[in-house]
């Protein structure tokens, strides 16, 4: 039994209610938000090469289908997807160890010219990006930066997505900027790079996709309360003692909807007034991270590394009584979220099973209320084993 009815959610999106009427009915006919979306972008990396996609995963997909090499190396510790779009590209994958301290990286494999390396900066913490530049320039490997979660993290000053010949980034509900379902976008290092990427197979908007999507973010915006999140959570996970509303296992060996659609004047829409702000998004989250950094302290959680300039999407704790905790700040009204359970590296890459079975996500985005985060520090410190 809850000790809460209340119940922190563990993911909540900026966009509100009057962003989805307004996408509603906005048309398709002229592309003036994409324009504006893309010019935000633009000004940001400074860079005109821009291209806007219906996800992470798909734009991923859509650069390594450019590519004329047949191996891509990606760290053993990722998200699926990663590896779903490597697979449906018809590339040969090959797996670079993680460290389990900031979950990037640390290490390639032997590298030739025709290999692809994806440079992950994982949750928003910068890896070691030096590195990997030297070992792909020493063999002509391409580099594509993986900026999902770092949208906003600078390294010695410099952006993220700034360092490869492409970079891919994300739009989803647990990124910097949330577009339902999802959303994306390519920054390639020129204009030759970026029109190698085929565009011309990408279906065009549709209502029934718009609807289904804009219902999914109507969905998101009731559940923001903790009162009605309680709800939802009971009814989608609580009543089946279940931690993940869908739990994906295996990588898909077909294209679903994220990697044939584009990227629509109505999401741009909502995008666009988030991309506005990003800089108050970014501050704001990065003061909650201080906070947490400061002041939860529990010997049986790690913290995450909390590195200058990183603009983070996650505050990504680890402990190896994963279900005990999650269970105890549920009962507490704390839900936690959870990263990559099930990764797609062999299991002779032990350090990263470990750390795919030790994570828990600790509610952390921009519309967290302080009373709020001072209520997560409150339990996740009280936890006693």
């Amino acid at each position: 039994m809850s000790k809460y009815f209340s119940l922190i959610p563990r993911v909540r999106v900026n966009y509100n209610t009057l962003d989805l009427i307004k996408a509603l009915f906005t048309s398709e006919k002229k592309h003036k938000f994409r324009n504006l979306t893309k010019k935000i972008i633009s000004d940001y990396f400074q860079n005109e090469n821009i291209l806007l996609t219906s996800s992470g995963r798909g734009a991923i997909y859509l650069v390594l289908k450019s590519l004329k090499q047949k191996k891509v190396v990606i760290p053993a510790y990722t998200c699926m997807v990663v590896k779903e779009a490597a697979v449906l590209s018809g590339k040969e994958i090959i797996y670079a160890p993680t460290s389990k301290d900031d979950f990037n990286t640390h290490k390639l494999p032997p590298l030739d010219n025709d290999c692809i390396v994806i440079a992950t900066h994982q949750y928003g913490i910068p890896c070691n990006i030096e590195y990997i530049i030297k070992e792909c320039q020493k063999a002509g490997a391409i580099l594509i930066e993986d900026c999902a979660g770092s949208l906003g993290t600078r390294i010695n000053g410099k952006l993220t997505g700034t360092f490869g010949h492409y970079s891919c980034f994300s739009f989803d509900s647990s990124k910097l900027i949330n577009v339902p379902s999802k959303g994306g976008f390519i920054v390639a290092k020129d204009i030759e790079s970026l029109n190698k990427i085929d565009t011309s197979e990408l279906k065009e908007n549709t209502i029934k996709y718009k609807i289904k999507h804009l219902v999914r973010g109507f969905i998101y915006c009731m559940v923001k309360g903790k009162y009605m999140y309680r709800i939802f959570h009971y009814l989608t996970m609580g009543r089946k003692n279940k931690m993940h509303i869908s739990e994906n296992t295996e990588i898909s060996l077909t294209k679903g909807e994220f990697y044939t659609h584009g990227f629509y004047e109505w999401q741009a829409r909502i995008a666009y007034r988030q991309l506005a702000m990003l800089d108050e998004i970014i501050k704001r989250r990065d003061y909650i991270y201080s906070q947490y950094d400061k002041n939860i302290d529990n010997a049986i959680i790690k913290k995450p590394p909390y590195i200058k300039d990183s603009s983070c999407i996650r505050y990504t704790v680890q402990t190896n009584e994963q279900a005990v905790v999650y269970n105890y700040c549920l009962k507490h009204g704390v839900d936690m979220g959870f990263s990559f359970n099930h990764i797609s590296s062999p299991s002779s890459f032990k350090n990263e099973h470990t750390i795919a079975t030790s994570i828990l996500n600790v509610p952390f985005y921009f519309k967290l209320k302080d009373n709020e985060m001072y209520r997560v520090i409150r339990v996740l410190n009280s936890i006693k084993l």
